[in-house]
């Protein structure tokens, strides 16, 4: 996989590395953490 900064809604005008690595481990986080099926159900608290 891979996470660049083309998803960025504006290009910042410092160095782009850290905003990039920001949005890849966010990516990440996601993609690792067990979500539920679309059209799922979700039960009332």
């Amino acid at each position: 996989m891979v996470a660049d900064a083309s998803i960025l809604p504006r290009i910042p005008r410092a160095d782009t590395d850290l905003p990039t690595v920001m949005v890849a481990e966010r990516i990440a986080q996601n993609l690792m953490t067990p979500s539920e099926p679309v059209g799922a159900a979700r039960s009332a608290p």
